[in-house]
């Protein structure tokens, strides 16, 4: 893991709010829905009215979010895509939605549950969303894979060795007897608060906003709820990096009724990972951290896919407040917000608290993708083993002074070795390389560079997942 000292430095926090004349500006969004948790459209800035620290302030800034009409018009691309940035082939103004499946805090016992739940919520994505998957495990925070709608390929993704090809329907399954459960930790030890925080960094490379879904047994104190106002420091860099990115963390249980079928329960390694559900101390973490980030918890729930489903939808549109904070006002300490609405009868969620101070930058984190260029690749598998990877530029696109799109180029590397597999340069919108893949590469990375610009854009394409969701075992038998 990286120390906290070298997350800070250099990129600029995409989405969150910039200072301006050592002032800060800090941004609010907003949830608003009816007593049945329908989203309300419609609202403007006098609707709403915001408390700082019980000070009144004045909303400088508003913006009412909804995903754009051309995505929900816009048919899926067929074949398989995967992007550096959410929803990057449409721009539009939707949550990022990012999965993390956190196996160094989740008993093995709840390992199988939460995976399966996840393998579901995958399959009742639409063609319109996208979402990226990272798993915390002892050894460390890994990207299981990038922007995708993808069914199949996040079903590779989250549980390769549980997959089973039915010859029928020529799909792959779940076969849930063979998740494979990864050894747990002592519940939070520096290793998850300092994951935490890279990932936050990471989504800060996003714009807009960002639902993170952590999906785990146990959950930390990060965030001031009313009691507690003590926290180790690295506790208080990943709260820091989370409000920073303008993160919201919806804390999912994984602790809640499980059916016995299929599922056999297993001695967990820590005594920690109790199954008792509803721990007042559990779940007041899970609302603290909620309420702080503009999350919701889900807990003690049965259907965790659907409830996330439900929650993903649901935030779908909001609205963005912005006030200013002097630079004299900027104490560092943790400021409580509380946003009220004219309409009575009506719920919100939104972040209920901000520290004080201009935010840190993180650092760019070499272990994962840069998304700088926005970059979406197509990858198929031709009949002579060789892979046909298409590359398409998408989001701002860099022109010359003449108006021309500025050439760039294409770089297709081993990501394990470096070795450099293919290349190819050109103006358009998109490229399009074939690829011998060397037998033992696992993985393949796609890199691009405007050359006026020098900006420059990766995403990881997973080849293990790629072969595993497109090929057919040699002897396989219908399911």
């Amino acid at each position: 893991m990286l120390a906290c000292a070298a997350l800070f430095s250099l990129a600029t926090l995409a989405g969150i709010s910039a200072a301006t004349n050592a002032n800060r500006v800090v941004r609010v969004n907003v949830g608003v829905f009816d007593p049945e948790g329908h989203a309300i459209a419609g609202l403007d800035r006098g609707d709403f009215s915001l408390q700082d620290n019980g000070e009144q302030r004045s909303i400088s800034a508003f913006k009412a979010l909804r995903p754009s009409g051309k995505l929900l018009r816009t048919r899926a691309a067929s074949g398989y895509w995967i992007s550096n940035r959410p929803d990057a082939e449409h721009d539009v103004n939707r949550p990022a939605t990012i999965i993390l499946l956190d196996a160094q805090n989740t008993g093995p016992q709840y390992q199988p549950w939460s995976i399966s739940q996840i393998a579901r919520f995958t399959a009742l994505l639409g063609p319109e969303d996208q979402i990226a998957v990272y798993q915390l495990r002892q050894d460390g925070l890994f990207l299981l894979h990038e922007f995708t709608g993808n069914h199949q390929h996040l079903l590779a993704a989250i549980a390769p060795e549980a997959m089973v090809h039915n010859a029928k329907t020529n799909k792959w399954q779940l076969d849930y007897r063979r998740i494979r459960v990864l050894p747990a930790s002592s519940p939070f030890g520096l290793s998850t608060y300092r994951a935490l925080e890279r990932l936050a960094c990471q989504m800060s490379r996003y714009s807009g906003r960002k639902n993170l879904f952590w999906i785990s047994a146990e959950f930390p104190r990060l965030f001031p709820d009313g009691k507690d106002t003590e926290f180790a420091a690295d506790a208080t860099a990943a709260a820091h990096a989370l409000e920073a990115a303008g993160v919201a963390v919806f804390p999912v249980d994984v602790r809640s009724p499980v059916p016995a079928v299929p599922f056999q329960p297993q001695p967990p390694v820590i005594g920690s990972h109790k199954p008792a559900v509803n721990d007042r101390q559990f779940v007041r973490n899970m609302n603290a951290i909620a309420d702080a980030t503009g999350g919701k918890a889900i807990v003690n729930r049965p259907e965790l896919a659907e409830a996330i489903v439900d929650t993903m939808r649901a935030t779908q549109r909001s609205y963005e407040l912005d006030f200013e904070v002097p630079a004299g006002q900027l104490d560092g300490s943790y400021h409580d917000l509380r946003v009220r609405i004219r309409q009575h009868g009506l719920k919100l969620i939104y972040n209920h608290g901000y520290f004080a101070q201009v935010p840190r930058r993180c650092s760019p984190d070499e272990q994962f993708d840069n998304p700088e260029v926005g970059i979406s690749a197509r990858v198929s598998i031709e009949p002579d083993a060789m892979l046909l990877l298409e590359v398409r530029r998408v989001g701002e696109i860099f022109l010359h002074a003449m108006g021309a799109r500025a050439q760039w180029q294409l770089s297709i590397t081993d990501a394990n070795s470096g070795a450099v597999l293919a290349t190819a340069t050109g103006n358009g919108l998109q490229l399009d390389v074939s690829v011998k893949v060397p037998g033992r590469s696992r993985q393949l990375r796609a890199s691009v560079r405007e050359e006026a610009s020098g900006r420059t854009g990766t995403v990881t394409l997973p080849l293990d997942v790629i072969t595993r969701a497109e090929m057919a075992p040699d002897n396989e038998t219908p399911q």
